[in-house]
């Protein structure tokens, strides 16, 4: 990306103040980035970063270079999923130096290069109101770090488990937090929830275990229909009828080529570029999905 079409010197750094946001991590006074504008004395619009931690569980998610901003210094600036290109700098060529033009540049012929490649995992926008973007379960477990949370707080979870949380204090909370974690996953409006199913057969969801432990569990009939609910909610594209067999064909089948996703919607999917390729989704990462000539 910053080697060509057109170089990128990286070495032509300039000091710009920490932002308040970022001191947790950041303790000096200025840090160094890659200035992109003609003027660095003017103000410009700001951008919009994205948050890498909540993308990077997808296989055909890659982040590229973070940015300046006064949020979190997690914050992705320029990162692709699938054939697509986030390139977060509110700037008008007319306005960026030669690197900011260099790079506008390689983003666009870089991009260009994957045309096998398509988002897989989709989720709704966080601002959809009651449809929003599923919940982060690990960003519930600083609810109680420094104070009783608000009502606001808790609308991370679903009515039932808020009832429940709310009645606890800064004690009761991490063991319900550390004993519920593996089980907790969203409901379709993206509140958090426990799985009592998943629960109920100390049976984790987000590890590939999951599957030949929930698939030995259809053979007992006292865990068989819990563990069916279990692998059609969490793998939606299995098997339609659901018997043991079928499952075991299908996750022998696809073993190489599922990942789980938790933006996506706290789910299993297939990538469908790795397993066209025949390659494991682990290993066709980054520039390794782009297309071949």
């Amino acid at each position: 990306m910053f080697q060509g079409p057109r170089r990128v010197d990286a070495t032509q750094l300039v000091r710009r103040p920490t932002p308040d946001a970022w001191r947790r991590e950041f303790k000096e006074k200025e840090v160094s980035v890659l200035s992109l504008v003609k003027d660095v004395s003017r103000e410009y619009p700001p951008g919009w970063i994205s948050y890498r931690k909540e993308l990077i569980d997808s296989p055909e998610v890659e982040i590229i270079s973070g940015g300046l901003s006064e949020r979190s210094p997690d914050g992705a600036a320029l990162w692709r999923q699938g054939h697509l290109l986030h390139f977060a700098f509110d700037l008008a060529p007319a306005e960026m130096n030669e690197t900011g033009k260099a790079l506008l540049l390689n983003s666009i012929a870089y991009i260009a290069r994957f045309t096998e490649d398509r988002p897989i995992a989709r989720t709704p926008s966080g601002w959809a109101g009651t449809n929003g973007a599923p919940r982060n379960k690990q960003w519930i477990e600083g609810l109680f770090a420094s104070r009783i949370p608000q009502e606001g707080a808790l609308d991370s979870f679903s009515p039932d488990t808020r009832a429940v949380v709310k009645e606890m204090d800064r004690l009761s909370y991490p063991k319900w937090y550390q004993e519920n974690l593996p089980f907790l996953t969203c409901e379709k409006d993206g509140r958090l929830t426990v799985d009592v199913n998943a629960k109920a057969l100390s049976l984790p969801f987000d590890k590939p275990d999951f599957f030949p432990k929930a698939i030995a569990s259809l053979g007992d009939f006292a865990t068989a229909a819990k563990a069916g609910e279990l692998l059609k909610r969490y793998s939606p594209e299995g098997p339609a009828s659901g018997s043991a067999a079928e499952w075991t064909n299908w996750w022998e089948t696809n073993r190489p080529y599922l990942f789980y996703t938790e933006r996506g919607g706290y789910r299993w999917y297939i990538d469908p570029l790795a397993k066209r390729r025949g390659i494991p989704s682990d290993k066709l990462r980054g520039p390794a999905r782009v297309t071949a000539n």
